[in-house]
């Protein structure tokens, strides 16, 4: 029965929040189904919250055709749009605070062939001040599913410091 809960949760979740949207608006989407909900944190809720930003994802995806040249990954993990983004980009930064998962991600540019691109990956410590980055900025700022894992207190402190890597015209 867990999947048809799900399922009713997504169906409610888009009707009351996410059509009519911009899928760019991922962070604010999310942001808003999970705390406007009263169920705040529990299985169903988080797992409809998860699927409807894959499928924001999924769509940015898409509209990323047209080649930003700056890219900022908020826990790329072991990479999975490091390889969907970083041959069409300029420069392609990815951090995470697991050495594991960034040691992965190094093996696979040299693998896949992605060294020409010279990715930075980095491992940082848990926070997001972005105190790493200080003076540069990026075109797009991405963090696919890197919410649903964080404490409230992490995700405000991400959007009191995002603007420290934003140009006027960066997405997130």
């Amino acid at each position: 029965f867990q999947h048809k809960a799900v399922e009713a949760a997504i169906q409610q979740l888009a009707r009351r929040v996410v059509l009519g949207q911009s899928a760019f608006s991922i962070e604010r989407l999310w942001q808003e189904m999970f705390r406007n909900e009263f169920a705040r944190g529990g299985p169903i809720l988080n797992s409809a919250i998860g699927a409807i930003e894959m499928a924001c994802w999924d769509i940015v995806g898409k509209a990323l055709e047209g080649h930003p040249q700056d890219v900022l990954e908020l826990g790329c993990g072991t990479g999975m749009l490091l390889f969907q983004i970083a041959p069409h980009t300029r420069s392609y930064t990815g951090f995470d605070i697991s050495p594991r998962a960034i040691e992965f991600a190094e093996k696979l540019v040299v693998d896949e062939h992605l060294g020409d691109k010279r990715p930075r990956l980095m491992v940082t410590a848990p926070g997001l001040t972005f105190g790493d980055f200080a003076g540069q900025t990026f075109d797009v700022l991405l963090a696919q599913s890197v919410f649903t894992h964080l404490p409230a207190e992490s995700i405000e402190e991400c959007f009191a410091h995002v603007g420290k890597v934003m140009h006027a015209s960066s997405q997130f």
